[in-house]
């Protein structure tokens, strides 16, 4: 479970050139994840699809462990 929020840290990063948070903020971590409008404010976001930040928002940076998903690796 936390490599998929580690995935999600990196296509944000990827599409954002920015991490969603720093290191020393945990508090602020889950703050921004459960606000998503907080998550994407910022430029590029408008330009990104919906689609991308569902998967980031929704499937990859899912407070609740069982709502996030798995990988297929044995």
């Amino acid at each position: 479970m936390a490599d998929m929020w580690s995935v999600g840290i990196v296509l944000y990063a990827a599409l954002s050139g920015t991490l969603p948070y720093d290191e020393k903020g945990s508090q602020r971590a889950e703050e921004i994840v459960r606000d998503k409008e907080n998550l994407f404010c910022n430029s590029p976001w408008p330009d990104v699809s919906k689609e991308a930040k569902d998967l980031i928002a929704d499937k990859l940076l899912a407070i609740q462990t069982t709502s996030r998903i798995t990988s297929n690796v044995s």
